[in-house]
This record gives structure tokens, C-alpha cells and sequence, in this order.
């Protein structure tokens, strides 16, 4: 038959034909809303069958997109690494509306659209608002608007900005709200047919939302580890989110609203440590420790602290003050690039593409090589450039060192093969690189184009014009490229370290006013200990004055007079301690106080486990399970210790015979990451070594389906003394049959021991 039709309740559908020595031709309609529109999609876009014709005109379609940029370069395989990236660029996003514009909403509600102005599905955006989302501003502006549109829409079907929309679905997948910066980044460069004070309304609206963390991020300035994974690059991603908005903000009169969001995007500084250098976790205004900067673990995603430590690219020249100047950065810079490629912790497949430990496999890395260019070293940042360009990308089958995520890992591609990059999407600038093409044509609108040409060879840049003049500026705006022009670079084989290193020439990148006062933070000091413990506090920035108090008194007055001792060294605590803290700056006046809890837990107690746990998730070490400290539902935020593939066995020791009514040990079930209750806990108690009695066995009540973040305490009653308490949970070995890591080893996850 012409059609064939399944049933409506039908999930799969099984068609025979008979042999026949013709061609079988087959097409395919699909929709979003129902049967009907797959039907008039199918009649109104594939009314024929002819095979050829329709090959054909896919040609054509495909010749007419990838003619945006006709692009011509030295050798074959860069040719055709460009043009492939072009096409890898161009898949997605894809129109999810029918012929006759209906779509299926967020709400997931059958809308009428306007034709005219397709709704786009597909959008990745932590991936591609950095570099994907700004290509296509520049060679595509007329669908820029319309997935302006699409996001806008999205955001009043189903209340806030998409993350990682697909099918008309919030997905909820990776962070940050990175709609908003594609929405800035194109009203800046003029792209502006849709609703602005909408788009306003819906960045601060999701902006605002307390949830992933945002109401810590914005009582605190930073979002602590155990309150929310991943969360030093949530933090991160949420001040240049921030920014946008209050770039956005400002352009449309909003000056209140736009300082609030640029004290917002100052908040890299509270994560900053100056005694590593690095972007770190913190819990309890306490950095977390042990630090290994290699290590890959929750508090990044995808990442290390090394790849997220130079995620400022919203005030370059404020992260630079943090290691004392452009040339500290650059150094810190230096020892990125040239650091030992290896990672310790997580098995994190995505972190690809290593040299030293920069990551151009995933995206955190991807700007990192052009902030040379910020600190008058550009002649750095063309050498990587052009090294990344030939190591990273081949004419291949495996000529990408990472996962395309919807043409970002191109994207990088054909803008830095043209000789320039987005740094910082919501800005109308590109900073300046090393191109690969030797000419290249960009219609740019109106009839207008934009010329590139590369004379010389070499990696570096000796001279830079734009219409026949001398530019001396290390990067282009975008105005002026869409305006028509000729760009022409002329390369060099020697690095001429003179062409960008006056100040006036590097790119515009620092946040002013209002500026944020950073925390002070505790640099050691455990949340709990046991006979007395040491206390150091630091501070981001140079010239601040920490003031503390130990009694839970103010350390500043109304009046902002410091009230509290002034810190200069080290200092001990013996006793459970309320500690406050503020730091104090000539120019910047006081920051918020900071209070956290010092908890001193019994001395003689001591525990010794049989079975190693795993040294990702050591929740600070052994006497975790005893230092009076409870965990989320939430295994990433470092608070559980887990045991993989093995029983959880430990003895605890009270010191001496104490009385104890009942004990309670606690675990966590996440079984999305593997993570399932013990099949059954047995406790003992003793009051002499060796002289065990048994409270008895219990099987865990939460079934191994139940998803999300679980948690289940066994309870143990007793009478009498007890001095040692061993408490011996049964891992279910391997994960179920139905599971979709059946076979493969399961998790215990165990906390507090619970002793009263």
C-alpha cells in the first residue's frame, strides 16, 4: 500500500514486502504533535518519489549552507577539516514545528505556531553558546532570531530558560543557564527581532529560581560542596551567566538590576585559593581537603581544577589581580599547558584531547589558549592556536579529540581557522589568534562581505590590516566585520612578542563596578575534631584585613568597625567553637561574615576499617562514619564514604565502657550512579576485645528500583555498657539484571554511625 498506518497505542511496527527485484522506496514523515502532522509534513515536504530528485536537492540544500563560508587553505586535509566542521556545525539545532507551525510545547500542549518563524528543538547549550551559538550569529543571523524566539517561548510554556532542551523537553542535563548568554550575545551584535523585556523577565526569573544550588550561589556568593555537586563550576558558570544579564540589563536602562548582577559575576573570587592558586570547593566556608588539583572529582563537571580555574572569561583582568598581575596569570597559564597530562580520581571519559592538563576534548578548555591575548603575551596564544588546530583535529575517522556535542568541538574550528574567537559570548568582540585559511569569504548581510587573507607562513602574526590600514588591536568587533571588509594577517615564522603587549591592545574584559568583596575562608580546620585542631584563614586579595571571633560575637560593628582580633597567624581551638569572620579592604570595605561551626567530637573514640573504601569518596577520611556529621541525599557533594564492590566492615572503639541505648548506621541509595543499600547490616557490641554479641541482622526496606537520592538508617537496640561496636554491611555484589549496569560492581555508601 502507499501508506502504512500503525496503530496508535503501537511502539513498534514490523513490515514485510515481497521479493521483488525493484527498488524498494520507502520516506518517512515524523511530528512532534500527532499522526496528522506527520502526514502533511511528509506531503507538503516529500510529495514525490524520486529518489534522484530528492538526493539531488539535498545536495543542493547541503552546497547552499556549507557556501557560507567558501573558505580555501594550503592543503587538502585542512580544506576538508574545514568544510567537515562547517557541516558538523550545521546539523543541529533542527525544526521541531510542523508545515503548518504547530509544535508540541514544554507544557506538553499542542501550540499554534507562525510557519514563518520556525520553533527550533536540539539545544545543548553548555556546549554551544560558546563558540556554536556565535557562528551562527555571524553566518546565520536570520535563524538566531528565531531560536531567540524558541528559548522565549520555551520559558512561557514551561516557566524558565531551557538547559539542554530536547523534543520539547527540559532535560535537566549539565549546568549553568547558558540561554542566556546566546540570547545577549545576539542583541549585542545587533540580532534583536523578538521581545526584550521578555527576555529580560525570563533571565532573572531563572536566574532567581532556588534550585541546582542558586540559594546558596546567591546568599552565600558560592555554592558550598556538600550543598549541591559539582558545585565550583556551577558557581563559576553562574557568574558568567550573571554577567550577560547584567550586560542585557544595562542596554535596555535596568541600572540597578545591572549592578546586581555584576557584583553576582564577581563570585570566581570567594572559590579562589591563594595558596594553590586553583578554584576549589568549599563546605563550611572551609576549603576541601585533601586538594589535588588533577584529581577529578564532584566539585567539577566533566573537569579538574586545573580546566576550571580559568573559567572568568566575564573579567580576565579581575582573575589576573588574583595571582598578582597579567604575568602571574600567564606563568599559571605556562604550567597549565606544560603540566603532567595525568588525572587521578574519577574516571571521567569526556576529559580528551590533553596537553599538559588543558582539555580540548571538553568544552571548559576551549577558551583558555586566547587569554594569553589578555595579558599582552598573544604571541602564546597563536603558537597554541595553530598547535591545537594540528594535533586535535585530522581528516580522519577519529579526527576529533572529543565528542562533537552539537558542533561546539567544530565550531572551535572554523572560527580559530579564520584567525579569531568568542572569548566571552555577550560581547561584541573576538579576540585575535592565528588563522589556518589563506582566503575566505563571509556574506555578512545587505550585500556585504567579509573578506580574510593570509600572506607569509609561520604561526605567528607580524602584521595585522583592516581595509588597507594597520590594526593594532588584538581583537575584532563584531560590528565592524559585519559591515564588510577586507581582514588581511600577515604570518611569520618567528614569534613577534611586540604585536599585542601594550595594554591598550588587549581585549576589554573586567568588571569594574560595583566590585565584590570577596569571603574570607578557613585554609585548615576540620568541622570536626578531637582534642584541639589548628586554624588558618586566608584571603583572595592582597592588602585585605581578616578579623575573627571564637564566641559567636560579631567581629565588625554596624557602623563597620572591626570588633573582632585581628588575624596574623595560625591559631588553636579546644572546644566546640562558633567561628566568625570578616575580611576588611581600604578601597572595598568589609565582606560579608562568615560563620561556621568548629565540633569537638569525643577523644577517646577511634574506628578501624577492614574494607578499604574508595579514595574518590573518603568523605575526609576514616573517622567520617564517627564525627557526628550527616549526609545529604545528594552522594556528589563528598559527604559519603564509599565502598565499591566490597562489604563495608568497621569496629568502633569508645574508649572505654560507656552506656549506649541504640545504634544507627545510615547509607545511601542512588541507583542511577550504581549506588544500592547494603542487602542486610549486622551489628555486634563488646565490652571486652573479642567478646561479641549480636543485635541482630536487618534487610534494608528500600527496593533497588526506587530512584533518586535514598536514605536509610538501621536501628540497633541495646542495654548496658558497650565499648567496641562493629558494624558489617553486605554489599548486593553486582548491579540487579534489569539494571543498566547489570553485571557490573555495586556500591555501598555509608555515613554516620549513629551512636546514643
Amino acid at each position: 500500500t502507499d501508506v502504512a498506518q500503525a496503530p496508535e497505542d503501537a511502539t513498534k511496527v514490523a513490515l514485510q514486502f515481497a521479493s521483488t527485484e525493484a527498488p524498494l522506496l520507502a520516506k518517512v514523515g515524523i511530528s512532534g504533535v500527532d499522526i496528522d502532522g506527520a502526514q502533511n509534513n511528509l506531503a507538503a515536504e516529500l510529495p514525490g518519489w524520486d529518489f534522484d530528485s530528492v538526493r539531488q536537492a539535498a545536495e543542493a540544500a547541503w552546497e547552499t549552507q556549507l557556501a557560507k563560508v567558501n573558505a580555501t587553505f594550503a592543503n587538502q586535509d585542512d580544506q576538508v577539516n574545514y568544510y567537515t566542521a562547517l557541516y558538523h556545525n550545521s546539523v543541529v539545532p533542527n525544526v521541531w514545528s510542523d508545515v503548518d507551525g504547530r509544535y508540541r510545547g514544554m507544557d506538553q500542549e499542542i501550540h499554534e505556531g507562525d510557519p514563518a518563524h520556525p520553533r527550533y528543538t536540539i539545544f545543548s547549550l553548555w556546549d554551544t553558546f560558546r563558540a556554536t551559538h556565535p557562528f551562527y550569529s555571524l553566518t546565520e543571523p536570520e535563524r538566531t532570531n528565531d531560536f531567540v524566539r524558541t528559548f522565549l517561548g520555551m520559558y512561557q510554556e514551561g516557566g524558565k530558560l531551557p538547559m539542554w532542551e530536547l523534543a520539547g523537553n527540559y532535560t535537566g542535563t549539565m549546568i549553568g543557564y547558558h540561554a542566556v548568554p546566546v540570547i545577549v550575545d545576539a542583541y549585542v551584535k545587533g540580532l534583536r527581532d523578538y521581545d526584550a523585556e521578555l527576555a529580560l523577565e525570563a533571565m532573572v526569573s531563572t536566574a532567581e529560581s532556588k534550585e541546582l544550588g542558586k540559594e546558596y550561589y546567591i546568599e552565600l556568593g558560592y555554592i558550598p560542596m556538600n550543598k549541591e555537586g559539582e558545585s565550583v563550576s556551577k558557581t563559576l558558570e553562574y557568574g558568567y551567566n550573571d554577567w550577560t544579564i547584567s550586560e542585557f540589563a544595562r542596554m535596555l536602562g535596568e541600572e540597578s538590576l545591572a549592578n546586581t548582577f555584576a557584583t553576582r559575576a564577581q563570585v570566581y573570587k570567594n572559590l579562589f585559593d591563594p595558596e594553590t592558586g586553583f578554584m576549589r570547593g568549599k563546605q563550611a566556608h572551609r576549603w576541601v581537603h585533601p586538594f589535588r588539583p588533577a584529581e577529578v572529582n564532584f566539585n567539577y563537571t566533566e573537569a579538574n581544577a586545573w580546566q576550571y580555574s580559568f573559567y572568568v572569561p566575564q573579567d580576565v583582568a579581575g582573575l589576573a589581580e588574583l595571582y598578582g598581575g597579567p604575568e602571574g596569570l600567564a606563568k599559571k597559564l605556562d604550567a597549565l599547558f606544560t603540566a603532567d597530562s595525568e588525572t587521578v580520581g574519577r574516571q571521567q571519559p569526556d576529559i580528551t584531547g590533553l596537553i599538559g592538563q588543558y582539555a580540548h576534548g571538553n568544552e571548559p578548555s576551549h577558551h583558555m589558549a586566547y587569554l594569553y591575548t589578555y595579558l599582552g603575551q598573544a604571541h602564546k596564544t597563536q603558537a597554541m592556536v595553530q598547535r591545537i588546530m594540528d594535533e586535535q583535529y585530522h581528516n580522519a575517522p577519529d579526527g576529533l579529540s572529543g565528542n562533537e556535542d552539537c558542533g561546539q568541538m567544530s565550531a572551535w574550528y572554523l572560527f580559530s581557522a579564520l584567525g579569531f574567537y568568542p572569548v566571552c559570548p555577550g560581547s561584541d568582540y573576538y579576540v585575535i589568534g592565528s588563522p589556518r585559511v589563506q582566503a575566505a569569504d563571509l556574506p555578512v548581510g545587505e550585500g556585504k562581505t567579509l573578506k580574510i587573507r593570509t600572506s607569509g607562513s609561520g604561526d605567528y602574526i607580524s602584521k595585522v590590516t583592516w581595509n588597507g590600514s594597520t590594526y593594532d588591536k588584538t581583537y575584532l568587533h563584531h560590528t565592524d566585520l559585519i559591515g564588510g571588509g577586507t581582514l588581511e594577517f600577515t604570518l611569520s615564522e618567528e614569534a613577534n612578542e611586540a604585536w599585542g603587549r601594550e595594554a591598550s591592545t588587549w581585549p576589554p574584559s573586567a568588571i569594574t563596578s560595583p566590585e565584590l568583596m570577596p569571603v574570607p575562608a578557613l585554609a585548615t580546620g576540620k568541622r570536626a575534631f578531637q582534642y584541639r585542631d589548628t586554624v588558618t584563614l586566608n584571603h583572595p586579595l592582597k592588602g585585605a584585613k581578616i578579623y575573627f571571633t571564637t564566641d559567636g560575637s560579631s567581629p565588625i560593628s554596624e557602623s563597620g568597625q572591626p570588633t573582632g582580633l585581628e588575624y596574623t597567624l595560625p591559631f588553636q581551638v579546644t572546644e566546640e567553637t562558633t567561628l566568625k569572620a570578616v575580611a576588611v579592604h581600604p578601597d572595598l570595605g568589609a565582606s560579608d561574615i562568615i560563620e561556621t561551626e568548629l565540633l569537638k567530637i569525643p577523644t577517646d573514640w577511634s574506628i578501624s576499617i577492614a574494607n578499604a573504601y574508595n579514595q574518590q569518596y573518603t568523605a575526609g577520611g576514616d573517622q567520617a562514619l564517627i564525627d557526628h556529621l550527616r549526609g545529604g541525599p545528594d552522594f556528589k557533594t563528598g559527604e559519603w564514604q564509599g565502598y565499591y564492590g566490597t562489604d563495608m566492615d568497621v569496629t568502633i572503639d569508645l574508649g572505654s565502657a560507656k552506656s549506649v541505648s541504640q545504634i544507627s548506621p545510615s547509607f545511601l541509595q542512588d541507583e542511577n550512579s550504581w549506588i544500592f543499600m547494603p542487602r542486610e547490616v549486622e551489628v555486634w557490641v563488646a565490652t571486652e576485645p573479642g567478646a561479641w554479641r549480636s543485635l541482630g541482622k536487618k534487610v534494608t526496606q528500600t527496593d533497588t528500583r526506587e530512584g533518586g537520592g535514598v536514605l536509610e538508617e538501621f536501628a540497633f537496640a541495646t542495654r548496658g555498657q558497650v565499648r567496641y561496636i562493629r558494624v558489617l554491611a553486605t554489599n548486593i555484589g553486582e548491579c540487579p539484571e534489569w539494571h543498566k549496569g547489570a553485571g557490573g560492581k555495586a556500591w555501598i555508601f555509608a555515613d554516620e554511625v549513629v551512636i546514643e
